[in-house]
This record gives C-alpha cells, structure tokens and sequence, in this order.
C-alpha cells in the first residue's frame, strides 16, 4: 500500500504477492476484478457526516509496456455502473504512463546525481594526478640537478686522478733518479776505497 483516499486503514493488508487475494489476482490477470454487497466488518469510510462501509470494490491494475506496475482498489456504498467502470478501465492506462514517466525521472535525476558525483570524483582526481605530476616534475628537475652535480663532480675527480698519475709518473721518474745516482755513489765508493787501498 503506498496511498489511499478517504478509508481507515487500521485493517489494511499493506502487502500483497502476485496472485494473493483479489488485488494479487487482478495483477496477474492484468483484468479488473468486482466485489459486490461485501460485509460490513470490513474497511469503513468515515467524516464529520458519514461513517459506513464501502459495500462494493473494484478493482484494476495498471499496466505499463505489458508490465503491472501497480493496483486501483475502489469503495463505494453504491453499486458501480458500467460507465464507472469503463472510466475507471480507461483511467488506468494513463495511470500507467503517470507512473512510468514518474519512475523514468526518478531514474534520470539518480543517474543525473551518480554523474555529478562521478564528475566531482574524476575532477577530484584530475586535481590530484596533477598535483603528482608536479611533485614528479619537481623531483625530476631535481634529478637531473643532481646529475649535473654528479657530473662536474666526476670531471673534477677525473682531473685529481690525472694530477695524481702524472705525480705519481714524476716521483717514480725521480725515485729512478735517485736510485741511479746511489748506484753511481755506491760504485764511485768502492773505486775510491780500492784506490785508497792501493795507495797505502
């Protein structure tokens, strides 16, 4: 049950399955059912001048594309006449559509809010690749800064170890040097001493 008009519900059965009781069988026979001279401990309709029962239901479900959307359930303390009936019969079509047009721009508004919350999310996003972007870019300026000092470093190092061989090359010269002349004075020495020898 999602509205009525006009009846005390205390009793109402707010839920039916497909083909229980006479709403249930009008939805699966998708044909108006009528109730005639119905007992008076059922529903009653009451205001400040009236308080009775609907003595006469009908009963007639919309349909929509072949599909039941949903039931008419009808009260009156008189008979329904045949004109009644095929107003109520005819109604139900447009009922139908109402109902189908209304669920369809339920459908497009949620659809419409999933999007906008999609759009905010992808927008939210975008920000936050681009924030990234910008750290990667930062970090690989700073990357490449570091190489270059890597670099001038190394050309440097490459200089000392140049100094430092041909310093190296120089004191190897000059230990060669030195050796030379020691073996000259060693042999410069040995002739003196052998000459001194001689001498005495």
């Amino acid at each position: 049950l999602t509205g009525g008009y006009a009846f005390g519900g205390e009793r109402a059965i707010h839920h039916f399955q497909m083909g229980e009781g006479l709403l249930g069988q009008a939805a699966v026979e998708k044909k108006s059912l009528a109730l005639q001279d119905v007992s008076a401990d059922h529903i009653r309709v009451s205001s400040s001048i009236v308080d009775g029962t609907p003595r006469h239901i009908y009963v007639s479900p919309f349909v929509f594309e072949g599909a039941v959307l949903g039931v008419v359930e009808l009260g009156k303390f008189g008979a329904f006449s045949e004109l009644e009936r095929e107003f109520i019969d005819a109604s139900m079509e447009a009922i139908g559509i109402g109902l189908n047009s209304a669920r369809a721009r339920s459908r497009i508004q949620q659809l419409l809010e999933e999007t906008q919350q999609q759009s905010e999310e992808l927008q939210q996003q975008q920000e936050e690749l681009e924030q990234t972007n910008e750290e990667l870019e930062g970090q690989a300026q700073h990357l490449m800064e570091q190489q270059e000092e890597l670099q001038v470093a190394n050309e440097e190092l490459e200089e000392q170890a140049q100094l430092i061989a041909e310093k190296n090359d120089g004191l190897e010269a000059a230990k060669e040097s030195i050796e030379f002349k020691a073996r000259q004075l060693e042999i410069s020495s040995k002739y003196k001493s052998e000459f001194l020898a001689n001498m005495s």
